[in-house]
């Protein structure tokens, strides 16, 4: 998993503008806390490795609490562009790796479980789409080259991304599929989708329902 540790006013900037810094904050918290449940759930029934790729480099007690209630290692992201930094961090290229972010809480197990069987397949990258053009899941196999991910032609965080590292990992010989689609949380309306979601799937996501619901009762006229 990568993602940012969340504080408020440098997490969740899009939505932040619409509910505020400090509610964007502690959704990002909840967000965190039920992808780590859902990868955690995953790794272990793999037998797979669970390590949290966390920026800034110097975690706080309340994100190393939640690494150690989930069993996650906890990782400096480092230096560098978020592409250098995802290529640091999916290396070696000899074993099966998968990036998850946090934004999307409620991924559905049976799509780790497709990219954890694709990655069967040697030299093959997959990516499970985000509406918004990025991904919301990362995979490459035993040979796929985690350095296409730091290819300067990647424009990350626009309408181009999965176009664009798709073409970088063929440019180092990988093999890409892409997976089914999934919704991530950027902006007020992804959150209200995720609401709308939430409420026919009861089992998922529960640290983020919690919150959504904490969250309407203290604003009430929230849109």
């Amino acid at each position: 998993m990568f993602a940012k540790e969340p504080q408020p006013g440098r997490v969740k900037t899009r939505l932040a503008a619409s509910i505020g810094a400090e509610p964007a904050a502690e959704l990002a918290w909840a967000l965190l806390r039920d992808t780590c449940s859902l990868a955690r759930a995953a790794a272990d029934a793999l037998g797979a490795r669970l390590e949290l790729h966390h920026a800034p480099s110097d975690p706080g007690p309340e994100l190393r609490e939640l690494a150690a209630a989930f069993g996650c290692e906890l990782v400096a992201q480092g230096p560098g562009s978020l592409g250098e930094r995802l290529a640091a961090g999916l290396r070696p290229d000899h074993s099966a790796r998968i990036a998850l972010g946090s934004d999307a809480p409620d991924l559905p197990r049976d799509l780790l479980d497709q990219a954890f069987l694709a990655l069967e397949e040697p030299r093959t990258a997959i990516a499970a789409p985000a509406p918004d053009g990025g991904y919301v899941l990362l995979g490459l196999a035993d040979g796929a080259s985690a350095s296409a991910l730091a290819d300067p032609a990647i424009r990350w965080s626009s309408a181009t991304t999965l176009s664009d590292t798709c073409s970088a990992l063929l440019r180092t010989g990988s093999e890409v599929a892409r997976l089914g689609g999934w919704s991530d949380v950027d902006e007020l309306a992804d959150l209200e989708a995720l609401e709308e979601r939430l409420r026919s799937d009861e089992g998922s996501a529960p640290a983020t329902r919690a919150w959504l619901l904490d969250w309407r009762s203290r604003s009430p006229k929230t849109p």
